[in-house]
């Protein structure tokens, strides 16, 4: 009599539930570091190729104009509520503006409440939309027939410039309400003038760093999940003997 040994095929082996848990996050986590990745490498390459020389991101320097006094902003609101140390000189942003005019012209901001009594009774122009691609401003006269005088007069100015030429303020991000105001320098009507505004960020950089650190080291942790929750477990075999 005689044995033969044969050997079955084992089961095909299947993934535990700790596997396809570590899978389906490895997955979800790995989406989330290529964006990370992704958004840091945007913001290396905006501060290397988007910045002018002096570090500002700037805007395109465009026409505006008003048969009235002045141009001001709308109010522009800076985190009333936000924390003081947030605030100190340069921490936040600097904002650059700059407005060139055939005429000496004045460009100052300050608080909205200010400028709106210093404007109060008088004919000008409130900004209250722009768009830039392609360039679109709207504006809403403000009727009065008061005169409001030289702009440099007034104290209220957090920061300004005038004079001939191209003029150019620079000021601190502060929390609070502003407006922005550009005037022929001597407050006469008809303000004609191209301005750009800039914005010097310091701490993009490192948000940019931060971004690539991070989403590299979740991208690392994902791909281990991923091949962890991939792998095959191991194959058993059986033999059968007679």
């Amino acid at each position: 009599m005689s044995s033969t040994a044969s050997s079955y095929p084992a089961e095909a082996p299947h993934r535990s539930a700790g596997q396809i848990v570590l899978l389906v996050f490895g997955v979800i986590v790995t989406l989330i570091a290529l964006g990370l990745v992704a958004g840091g490498a945007a913001l290396v390459w905006a501060h290397v190729a988007k910045r002018d020389a002096h570090g500002y991101f700037t805007t395109s320097s465009e026409r505006f104009a008003t048969d009235s006094f002045a141009l001001a902003t709308d109010s522009l609101d800076v985190a009333k509520d936000g924390p003081n140390w947030l605030f100190k000189p340069g921490r936040l942003a600097t904002i650059r503006i700059r407005a060139t005019s055939n005429r000496p012209v004045f460009v100052g901001i300050a608080p909205a409440s200010d400028v709106k009594r210093f404007l109060a009774g008088t004919s000008y122009a409130r900004v209250t939309n722009i768009d830039y691609h392609p360039f679109h401003a709207d504006y809403r006269t403000v009727s009065g027939n008061a005169v409001p005088g030289k702009p440099s007069a007034s104290g209220i100015w957090a920061a300004s410039a005038g004079g001939a030429g191209t003029r150019a303020l620079t000021w601190d991000l502060r929390n609070g309400k502003w407006s922005v105001v550009v005037m022929n320098a001597n407050g006469t009507r008809g303000v004609i003038a191209n301005v750009s505004v800039g914005a010097k960020i310091s701490w993009l950089i490192w948000v940019a760093v931060g971004l690539l650190v991070g989403g590299l080291l979740a991208l690392f942790v994902g791909g281990l999940m991923v091949f962890l929750g991939a792998r095959s477990p191991a194959r058993g075999t059986g033999a059968a003997e007679s």
